[in-house]
C-alpha cells in the first residue's frame, strides 16, 4: 500500500506534458517550458510594440518640431524686415558735427538695432543649415532605399563587372536620347533605371 501511495505521489508530482508543433514536427514540451516560451514571446511582443509606439511618437515629435521651426523662421523674417525698415536714413557725419547729443542717442539706437539684426540673421543661418542637413540625410536615406530595391529588381548587378558594363551602356543610350550627365547621374528611382536598362537591352 505504501508503494502505491508513493507512486500516486510521484504521478501527482509529474509535470504535464503537451504536444506542440515546432519547425513542422510534433514535440512534447513540459508545462513549465511552455509557460516560459509563452512568457518570452509575450515579452518580445510587448517590447516590439513599445518600440513601434516610441518610433511613432518620435516621428510625430519630429514633424511637430519642423512645423514649429518653420513658424519661427517666418517670424524671424518678419522681425528682420521690421529692423531693416526701422534703420534711419541719417547722415551720421553731419549729425555728429551739428548735434553731438542727438548723434549719440541715435547712434546707440542704431547699434542696438544692428545687434538685433545680426542675431536674427544668425538664427536664420542656423535654421537654413539644419534644413540643408535634413535634406541631405533624407537624400542619403532615399538613395540607400533605392539601392536596396534596385538590388532586388536587378539581381544580375550583384556581379560588379556586369553592373558596371550595363550602367555604361545605359548611360550611352541616355546620352543618345539627349539626357545630360547630371540627369543621368541623379536618376534614383529604381523603376526608371529598370526601364532604361530594358530599353538598352
Amino acid at each position: 500500500d505504501d508503494d502505491e501511495g508513493e507512486d500516486a505521489d510521484t504521478d501527482d508530482d509529474e509535470e504535464p506534458v503537451y504536444s506542440v508543433r515546432v519547425a513542422g514536427q510534433e514535440v512534447e514540451v513540459p508545462l513549465s517550458e511552455l509557460v516560459k516560451g509563452y512568457s518570452r514571446t509575450a515579452d518580445y511582443t510587448r517590447k516590439t510594440q513599445e518600440l513601434a509606439n516610441e518610433r511613432k511618437e518620435f516621428g510625430g515629435e519630429v514633424q511637430q518640431t519642423r512645423v514649429l521651426r518653420e513658424q519661427y523662421a517666418q517670424r524671424l523674417q518678419q522681425v528682420e524686415q521690421l529692423l531693416q525698415q526701422a534703420q534711419p536714413q541719417v547722415n551720421w557725419d553731419q549729425l555728429r558735427a551739428t548735434d553731438p547729443i542727438e548723434f549719440a542717442a541715435q547712434w546707440a539706437d542704431h547699434q542696438r538695432r544692428q545687434e538685433a539684426l545680426q542675431q536674427v540673421q544668425s538664427e536664420q543661418a542656423q535654421i537654413s543649415q539644419r534644413r540643408q542637413y535634413e535634406t541631405q540625410a533624407q537624400q542619403a536615406q532615399q538613395f540607400e532605399k533605392a539601392k536596396d530595391q534596385l538590388g532586388k529588381m536587378i539581381p544580375e548587378w550583384k556581379d560588379p563587372k556586369v553592373a558596371k558594363a550595363e550602367r555604361e551602356a545605359m548611360k550611352e543610350l541616355g546620352r543618345s536620347l539627349g539626357y545630360s550627365e547630371d540627369e543621368l547621374g541623379n536618376i534614383q528611382d529604381p523603376r526608371a533605371v529598370v526601364l532604361l536598362r530594358m530599353a538598352q537591352k
